[in-house]
């Protein structure tokens, strides 16, 4: 049994209204147990039996640029008129390579495990593309630590290295009221920002790893993105790429 079903029956919410221009504004709404609406699209729901490790156990599992038929596209201008207080509580929603300004940025999730509504972000800086004058490991070090003091509700920013790429995840408080859209259109943009104030491209000073990977090596991040998403079809598969994309 979903955790709380017994107790809290699945609530119909209609949250539709009219903008001053006319534009129709829907917010998230829970259609029945396994349907959500955001904004004026119906997308599927999982269930999972067990909360996963963050308190969450409702998902949606959605793409900026869809890998596969499996998965279904999002546009972030779904949420615009979506309110922060609407993601209910054990809500995530996952979005895989958003459309966004911070070419970087190939993971977003907004989710709502205990009742406070946060913003999850993942970058991914890969060795092979790397074209900075430091080393790329040290620029995301320095990129994550300045996330932390910059970003209005961060409070949590880390690099972490792996064989192909540096990657920085990130956690940002999101207060009640916040228009979800205006929220992570303002975060990206700021996140582009302090990439572009850091960023010094220069091809003579390429800085790849001492032992530079072969065509066919790949870690485990990379089979997660490009063989594990695509497949993703049900909540179980869903709950593991979910796990090893975003654990520190």
């Amino acid at each position: 049994m979903t955790p709380g079903a017994a107790s809290n029956p699945v609530k119909v919410l209609r949250l539709a209204r009219e903008g001053k221009d006319g534009a129709m504004f829907y917010g998230i709404e829970r259609l029945g147990e396994n349907k959500i609406r955001i904004g004026p699209k119906d997308f599927r729901l999982a269930v999972l039996g067990q909360p996963l490790p963050d308190g969450t156990y409702l998902g949606v599992e959605v793409a900026g640029r869809p890998f596969s038929d499996r998965q279904e596209q999002f546009d972030l201008e779904l949420l615009k008129g979506a309110f922060a207080y609407q993601l209910f509580r054990g809500l995530y929603v996952a979005i895989y390579s958003p459309i966004v300004e911070t070419k970087s940025l190939v993971h977003a999730e907004l989710l709502n495990p205990y009742g406070s509504p946060m913003l999850k972000l993942s970058l991914s800086y890969t060795y092979a593309t790397w074209t900075g004058e430091t080393n790329l490991n040290t620029f995301c070090q320095r990129l994550a630590e300045t996330f932390l003091k910059e970003l209005p509700g961060c409070t949590f920013a880390k690099s972490k290295p792996d064989d192909v790429s540096a990657d920085i995840n990130l956690r940002l408080d999101i207060p009640q009221g916040a228009d979800l859209y205006e929220f992570i259109s303002s975060t990206d943009k700021q996140i582009a920002g302090v990439e572009r104030r850091f960023a010094s491209p220069s091809p003579a000073h390429s800085s790849k790893p001492a032992n530079a990977l072969k065509p066919d090596e790949h870690g485990y991040r990379w089979w997660v993105r490009y063989v594990l998403i695509p497949l993703a079809g049900s909540a179980a598969v869903f709950a593991i790429v979910r796990y090893l994309l975003l654990r520190k």
